[in-house]
């Protein structure tokens, strides 16, 4: 369950939430922060619009309980954390649709790690999503809405959350990471990153760090290591092509292109950009 300093950090975007609960839009996409903090928020989204008790959600009845631990039948949770969502995945959706909700007020798709859906996948939900309004809504959990289709993002109502410094969520992600800077810096060294095998999901954790710090650099509200080298670098003509050469590598991972071969192809045009 949520404690009050962590409602308090969220301030902001809580109580937009308690101004939509009365006409909740269908798609509802939380950008920013960590992701744990996405995925407790999309949660308290989700108490907002079922919990019974007065002033909602009271965060500690039944129903709230059983949402904060996967238990509530009229909520879905589409996984993207570990491995990409995949069409089949979001068919449930298709299946789902025309049932009414089992106790609560509405069926509820939460996407965690919605930039992961792979691109059948992001397909079919926009078609789900162009159909007539229905008691189904959808929560999607994104690092920067950037990472949706263009489509999806016009049709969703986005709320940003509080920036926070970029995470390193295991020790080789660090590594690849600081790797990375140090040919940036000197453009030695990429073949001790790229010599061994890549993971997918090791190297899209490194481009998030690496696009959250470019977004901090611009908007020059942290003093990190990695917002200094990006502020030093970054300039008008070249920000435009670091934002296309990450987003695009993002792209060529979910169509399953080589993990080795997109970092080596991102690590050497963000090179060239930077000198």
């Amino acid at each position: 369950m949520l404690d009050k300093n962590f409602l308090k950090e969220h301030h902001r975007v809580v109580q937009i939430l308690k101004k939509l609960k009365n006409s909740p839009p269908r798609v509802l996409v939380l950008e920013g922060g960590l992701k744990k903090d996405r995925e407790q928020l999309g949660r308290y989204w989700c108490s907002l619009l079922n919990c019974l008790e007065d002033p909602k959600p009271c965060l500690c009845c039944r129903r709230c309980s059983e949402i904060f631990n996967d238990r509530f039948p009229d909520i879905i949770i589409l996984d993207g954390q570990n491995d990409s969502i995949k069409m089949e995945d979001v068919q449930v959706i298709q299946r789902e649709k025309d049932h009414m909700p089992r106790e609560g007020n509405f069926r509820i798709f939460l996407f965690n790690e919605a930039q992961n859906l792979s691109i059948s996948a992001a397909n079919s939900l926009l078609k789900v999503l162009e159909e007539p309004k229905d008691r189904n809504l959808f929560v999607l959990l994104v690092p920067q809405r950037i990472n949706l289709l263009s489509t999806i993002q016009s049709r969703s109502f986005i709320l940003t959350l509080k920036w926070k410094a970029p995470i390193y969520e295991d020790e080789e992600v660090e590594r690849i990471t600081e790797q990375l800077v140090r040919f940036w810096k000197d453009g030695k060294g990429l073949f001790e990153i790229t010599q061994k095998k890549m993971d997918k999901e090791v190297i899209k954790s490194v481009i998030f760090i690496i696009q959250q710090s470019i977004f901090e650099s611009v908007l020059d509200n942290r003093a990190g290591s990695l917002e200094v080298f990006f502020r030093e670098r970054i300039t008008g003509e070249n920000l435009w092509k670091l934002t296309y050469t990450l987003e695009h590598s993002l792209y060529m991972l979910q169509c399953n292109v080589s993990p080795t071969a997109v970092f080596e192809w991102m690590a050497l045009n963000l090179y060239k950009w930077f000198a």
